[in-house]
């Protein structure tokens, strides 16, 4: 090492020659990555006016011998890449941080040097140019932010964007969106870095979509299992921003996937949004958007788990910080220091103890020329706010600031009194789902044939729920249905999945969109209650008898035909 040394102080050139020949000597010139190496050490003599006689040779595809496969001829393995998919779940001007924090994502990623073919972007597309949007055809991820809708990709937009499509582009499934959007899809290989990141409303066990179905996580582990059985990645890092998210990979990752997740929050409590809007008309830091006079964007623009790890992604080193620092960095401040005053619990699962010390950079790119400084044209502005400088709130209650905010900062009577009608109609929708679900955990207690079966496999539950008294109105996730509809069952193991039986949820969602409807952002959280049903031991046909006895008075034979039916699931 020391003669190495004293040579590359005293011959560059015959230092790069002595490496190449020790490398090559020691059979390591056909490891992955070397390639790369020799490039940059020829780029960087170059560049620094040191031009070397010696020519370093990358190998390409098509300079690999037609036999080389056969025995004893070497093979060199494909450079690897660095794959992005970035998913906006969601739609609608009440959601606009979900957009603001995919359209951030974008120019990271871009700026780290990953390929815009590379990278696929899917995003309802409706908040640049929304009516409420007091700055057409612009996006803000935070207040004193640049624009980050200007120059990202969407390569596919409105109703493409579902679960089924996400699946296809995940696994690099060509063939199942040829006929949608760009047709792009991550066609990662064995040798690459693949990275995802998800924004939306989540729930127990699903993630939410602006159109189709729901994507459940069994659905999105099975994509990812064959993707990886397939060769289809090196290794893959997630970032969920969802209530619940953790819900979706608690007991459910092998440790043979080489999958590192992140979720914003655990499996029992709500994500939350932040640079929300000041309400009762106390000014908010959204004035500090530059150049923008007294406009005020009415809506959240960002969500804390997110921009915590875009921020901090920004502010240091992606060559040096690991995964684990950022965990560390993004826990502390979605948490409030630790305080939980407002934020979640982040949690990581997957291949925790070997991918940690991964570089955040191998997943999201090196930017050039970055000298440790922000980068202020990407995606932030100079500094990021503190907790204190800003509010925040739980998702589903950020849904509720924009109608808050228009209440609040009505021009006139008439205003005022409009906004309260909406914000009055949305709030009469979610006490309609809240009583669905306390009517439903009622009615499946009060019958003989399924009190019997919930006695059998939950019998210190039923005792909980009855001597808990009667819900007052509007509070029934805090009083009757505490343990059912939001609780986690004390029978079941710390770190079970959600459910034991994925099919028996989707039966029971579809047996309550039957009978109230689909879930909207809302109400999507009593998946909690369908999960518990099922860790019970009912099934889908008791949920379609109790409600269908409801629904149609003197429907005894429809309702006795459906009971017989309910059967424990095993």
């Amino acid at each position: 090492l020391k003669r190495f040394l004293r040579m590359y102080c005293m011959n560059r050139t015959s230092f790069i020659s002595s490496v190449l020949l020790f490398i090559v000597t020691c059979g390591y010139a056909s490891r992955p990555g070397f390639q790369d190496v020799f490039s940059h050490i020829r780029a960087r003599e170059v560049q620094g006016g040191h031009k070397s006689d010696v020519a370093v040779h990358v190998l390409r595809p098509e300079d690999v011998p037609k036999d080389a496969t056969k025995e004893g001829t070497p093979v060199s393995p494909q450079p690897s890449q660095r794959w992005a998919l970035l998913v906006a779940g969601s739609s609608g001007w009440w959601n606009y941080r979900h957009q603001a924090d995919v359209c951030h994502a974008y120019h990271l990623i871009k700026g780290g040097g990953v390929h815009t073919a590379n990278i696929v972007t899917m995003m309802y597309g409706d908040i640049a140019y929304h009516a409420d949007n007091p700055f057409p055809g612009k996006i803000f991820n935070r207040p004193g932010g640049p624009d980050v809708f200007q120059g990202v990709a969407i390569d596919y937009r409105r109703d493409e964007v579902n679960a089924n499509t996400m699946l296809a582009v995940l696994e690099g499934n060509k063939e199942s969106v040829k006929s949608l959007g760009t047709g792009k899809v991550i066609d990662s290989g064995p040798n690459d870095e693949v990275f995802v990141f998800y924004s939306d409303h989540g729930s127990p066990g699903v993630l939410g979509m602006p159109s189709g179905g729901m994507l459940y996580a069994d659905q999105l582990l099975g994509t990812i299992r064959r993707k990886r059985a397939a060769g289809g990645y090196k290794e893959m890092s997630m970032y969920i921003e969802a209530c619940e998210s953790g819900s979706l990979f608690q007991g459910m990752l092998e440790d043979d996937l080489q999958l590192y997740v992140t979720t914003a929050a655990n499996a029992n409590e709500s994500s939350w949004g932040t640079y929300c809007p000041g309400l009762n008309g106390v000014a908010s830091p959204q004035a500090q958007l530059a150049g923008n006079g007294s406009k005020e964007l009415d809506t959240c623009m960002g969500d804390l788990f997110s921009v915590a790890w875009m921020e901090d992604s920004e502010e240091e080193n992606p060559l040096t910080e690991t995964l684990r620092v950022q965990f560390n960095h993004v826990s502390l401040r979605t948490s409030a220091n630790y305080t939980y005053k407002m934020g979640s619990h982040v949690q990581r699962f997957g291949q925790v103890s070997t991918m940690e010390a991964d570089h955040v950079g191998d997943f999201i790119g090196y930017p050039s020329n970055r000298a440790l400084s922000r980068r202020g044209s990407a995606g932030m502005g100079s500094e990021p706010l503190g907790p204190q400088q800003h509010s925040s709130v739980p998702q589903r209650e950020a849904d509720l600031v924009p109608l808050r905010f228009r209440v609040a900062n009505a021009r006139t009577p008439l205003d005022q009194q409009e906004a309260q009608a909406e914000l009055n109609a949305v709030l009469k929708q979610r006490a309609s789902a809240d009583a669905a679900a306390e009517g439903l955990a009622h009615k499946l207690f009060m019958h003989p044939e399924t009190s019997d079966i919930l006695i059998q496999n939950h019998g210190w539950l039923v005792q909980e729920v009855f001597t808990s008294g009667a819900p007052e109105h509007g509070q029934p996730a805090d009083s009757f249905l505490t343990h059912l509809v939001s609780g986690t069952p004390k029978h079941r193991p710390p770190h079970a999945p959600l459910v034991d039986s994925w099919d028996c949820l989707r039966e029971m969602e579809h047996a309550w969109t039957q009978a109230y409807g689909p879930f909207d952002q809302y109400s999507m959280r009593y998946m909690r209650l369908l999960a518990n049903l099922c860790n019970s031991g009912l099934n889908d046909h008791a949920v379609r008898a109790v409600t269908a006895a409801t629904a149609t008075a003197g429907a005894t034979t429809q309702h006795e035909e459906a009971l017989s039916k309910v059967t424990p699931v095993h």
